[in-house]
């Protein structure tokens, strides 16, 4: 490539500036379709022109071919530059390949004579490389020899850097990938790897070297599998190039990712779970920051691969933890079936995370809850129940088979049906309760009895607030009260007739009277029954009547005077009305207190006694309608009669 110095950098902006200014000016010109046609066909080949040109085929510009520089045949294939990395037999350098123009990478062997069986697994190398296409893999383009017959193979260049350098460096990967969940980012690393590492077990080739150092990430986000300088066929394609799993007796592979049939021995046992192992191993190292298997020297090492697999840290989760413990299982039949399972296991888990995350939000909600409920905090603990049930309903549909969720939803379900059963509350408890599959026995059974109880207290309160409602049979207690009422206002006024001056007449009158009440209460006996205010109006009203019935008798036979009968009525009638002030309703005291001081009127006043008991009976039929709210009963008894003569 040509190099760019101030001066091209000067022509260039000359040129943009130039070019910029020619499409203002035809912007701003008329348009000349015609002569717009005429400049570009004269663009064209005449001989184009002629023979015609199929609307769909590309049109080919004529231009000037200026000559190649540097292709003559004395320049070399490759420049050699800076040396990328070392190995254990090679050496990877830069070089740019003349022919194309182009940077590769060039391998070579260490040395300047190197021994034929280095030479050999090289070119094994390359083979190998060569025959796995697949978008993981380093390209393979060619195999050349330098100036003194050493092979050299010509590799593509990747602008990278390797996995090892970035897997526990979070910072520089949200700098070079932007990626900001650094756990997923090396996961679908690790994917792609599954995936290279799938087809070379499809194409029969054991990669035996799998680790983070041998994985290049590119700078768009390429990830490519290298180093396959100990990869094994597991069949002869009868070539003869490849090197084979059944002639893999020797301990060969990186120590502290071995797995143990990598140790060798007589019978071979190498294949694509081995990979797997090897997956399993980078796995670890990407969740602990440190390699599988560690020790001082290499039979501590040893020791290690054979006690597979290694433990995890607590906090790695548990899904992880399977996944490595399955990979890398000493045992190569109770490993994954394929790097297929193991990808798809990995996919897994980043599918299961935001289930997971919803899953940790609720478990705070749910200490919180029950934080709560140790401090009394009933609306606090509501609250935080209803924030971690939909946190772990969330995680549940999200992944199904997340048993955290499940058991959390669980236990703060129950604890929180115990805590209304505390509180007394059945129908709460049993509510809460329903959202449970499969509840406990005893807890149901207890949530049942306490519904039962709290049936119980329910009907009993509604029946004491409906023993207790002045509103129940108010009608009825109006109509009763006007009647009765109005016989007491004009009974002591009709005694200043003769045939009522007698104790004949004043007996009967009460006898007449005490017959109406209790005719009027027979017949009114549903709904003046059925409260206690009613009940007791009754009784006291049928009280004082017998009581002044039997007092107007015993004083006919024990000779007293009509006068003083009549004057002590209404003394009578002062305790009756002041003992229902005190159990009844506290708005009879003025009627109380009417009564006595009729009584008062009578003793000082015996010629006004009709006159003030008939306004204390006047008095007491008041304050009864008012308690009865009979203005508002006749109002709406109106209002409905005047409803149904207006309705059609």
């Amino acid at each position: 490539m040509a190099s760019r110095g101030p001066a091209a950098d000067v022509t260039r902006r000359a040129r943009h500036a130039a070019t910029s200014e020619r499409t203002r000016r035809v912007d701003s010109a008329p348009l000349d379709t015609d002569a717009t046609i005429h400049a570009a066909l004269a663009t064209m080949r005449a001989d184009a022109l002629v023979t015609g040109l199929a609307l769909h085929q590309t049109i080919v510009p004529e231009r000037a071919v200026p000559p190649l520089a540097g292709t003559s045949e004395a320049q070399p294939r490759f420049r050699m530059g800076k040396t990328l990395g070392e190995g254990g037999m090679g050496v990877v350098r830069v070089a740019d390949q003349v022919a194309l123009g182009r940077s590769v990478a060039v391998k070579s062997l260490r040395g300047t004579e190197p021994s034929p069986l280095l030479v050999r697994r090289l070119l094994e190398e390359a083979w190998i490389t060569g025959s796995l296409e697949h978008p993981n893999v380093v390209p393979v383009y060619d195999i050349d020899q330098d100036e003194v017959g050493r092979p050299l193979i010509v590799l593509k260049r990747i602008e990278g850097r390797s996995w090892s350098e970035l897997m526990h460096d979070p910072e520089a990967v949200r700098r070079s990938h932007g990626a900001q969940d650094h756990l997923e980012w090396n996961l679908r690393v690790l994917a792609q790897v599954c995936q290279a590492l799938r087809y070379a077990h499809r194409r029969g080739v054991v990669h035996r070297d799998l680790k983070p150092e041998n994985v290049m990430l590119g700078e768009f986000g390429e990830v490519y599998v290298l180093d396959w300088g100990i990869a094994l066929a597991m069949e002869d394609d009868g070539t003869g190039r490849f090197p084979l799993a059944c002639d893999a007796t020797a301990m060969a592979g990186t120590p502290c990712y071995m797995a143990p049939e990598m140790m060798g021995g007589s019978a071979p046992h190498i294949g694509p779970w081995t990979d797997i192992y090897l997956a399993g191993a980078t796995l670890y190292e990407l969740l602990t920051g440190r390699p599988p298997h560690e020790g001082e020297t290499l039979q501590e090492i040893l020791h290690s691969v054979l006690r597979s697999p290694p433990a995890l840290p607590e906090s790695v989760p548990d899904e992880l933890r399977r996944i490595v413990a399955r990979a890398m299982d000493r045992d190569p039949d109770a490993r994954f079936e394929n790097l297929d399972q193991f990808r798809l296991a990995l996919e897994g888990f980043l599918t299961h995370r935001g289930s997971r995350a919803l899953s940790g939000s609720a478990a705070e909600a749910e200490e919180a809850m029950f934080a709560a409920l140790a401090r009394g905090e009933t609306d606090q603990a509501d609250a935080h129940f209803a924030e971690c049930r939909f946190g772990y309903r969330a995680a549940i549909e999200a992944w199904p088979e997340n048993e955290e969720a499940r058991a959390g939803l669980r236990r703060a379900t129950v604890r929180m049906v115990e805590a209304e059963l505390q509180s007394g509350e059945g129908d709460a408890a049993a509510r809460v309760l329903a959202s449970l599959s499969a509840p406990p026995p005893d807890l149901a059974r207890r949530v049942r009895e306490a519904q039962e109880v709290g049936a119980a207290e329910r009907a009993r309160i509604a029946a004491m607030k409906a023993d207790s409602d002045e509103e129940a049979g108010r009608r009825t207690r109006t109509f009763i009260s006007f009647i009765l009422g109005t016989m007491w206002t004009a009974g002591p006024l009709l005694k200043k007739l003769p045939i009522f001056a007698s104790h004949r007449g004043t007996a009967v009158a009460s006898l007449s009277i005490t017959v109406v009440t209790i005719g009027l209460f027979v017949w009114a006996r549903d709904s003046m029954t059925r409260t206690r205010f009613n009940r007791g109006l009754i009784a006291l009203v049928l009280v004082t009547f017998v009581t002044q019935t039997s007092l107007v008798f015993a004083a006919m036979y024990a000779g007293w005077s009509p006068l003083q009968v009549e004057q002590l009525l209404p003394l009578l009638w002062f305790f009756a009305v002041a003992c229902g002030a005190a159990t009844l309703h506290s708005a009879a005291w003025p009627a109380a207190l009417a009564m006595g001081l009729a009584f008062i009127a009578g003793v000082v006043w015996p010629d006004a006694r009709h006159w003030t008991m008939s306004a204390a009976n006047l008095a007491l039929l008041v304050i009864l309608m008012r308690l009865n709210r009979s203005g508002e009963l006749l109002r709406t008894v109106a209002d409905e009669r005047r409803r149904r003569r207006e309705s059609p």
